[in-house]
């Protein structure tokens, strides 16, 4: 069976069409069909395949690296995009006792880091360091441009 296979469109849904192919290829990167640094189908050739206009499957690969699942290279393609987590498993429980009590919102087990600094001694130096390289190697100083003050400080579910 051929990878495109599994992606369904149902022409009789109320969901767009490039929302279908959106799902079915994140689907297909989330569950390691595609790797990461993987080179999706050109837009033509997969359009055809899959009986939808070449429109679709633009729209379908501009949500996906909206979403972050993909990125794109000017005259190349499009290809999945290969994100490393670091381990932080034994961290998470340690900020918890190390940030400001007003920081914590209790009700939905969040931390709101603007407003407060774990410990420096638990941050993960060197695999940010690893993911940082990592991103300014792929996508030069582009993820540097954050026009929206929110889209810096996040909050981390515990």
């Amino acid at each position: 069976m051929k990878v495109y296979e599994s992606i369904m469109i149902n022409r009789n849904s109320e969901e767009p069409l490039y929302i279908q192919v959106y799902e079915g290829i994140k689907g297909l990167i989330e569950n390691g069909v595609f790797k990461p640094n993987e080179k999706l189908p050109p837009i033509r050739s997969l359009a055809l395949k899959l009986g939808v206009n070449n429109v679709t499957i633009v729209n379908a690969y501009k949500l996906l690296e909206q979403k972050g699942f993909v990125y794109s290279k000017m005259g190349s393609g499009t290809f999945v995009r290969g994100y490393r987590t670091p381990n932080l498993s034994n961290i998470s429980v340690q900020v918890v006792t190390t940030v400001d009590k007003e920081s914590i919102n209790k009700n939905k087990g969040e931390i709101n880091l603007s407003t407060s600094t774990p410990n420096p001694k638990l941050f993960p130096v060197n695999e940010f360091k690893e993911i940082l390289n990592e991103v300014l190697d792929r996508d030069g100083a582009l993820p540097l441009d954050i026009r929206n003050p929110k889209d810096i400080f996040h909050f981390v579910n515990l």
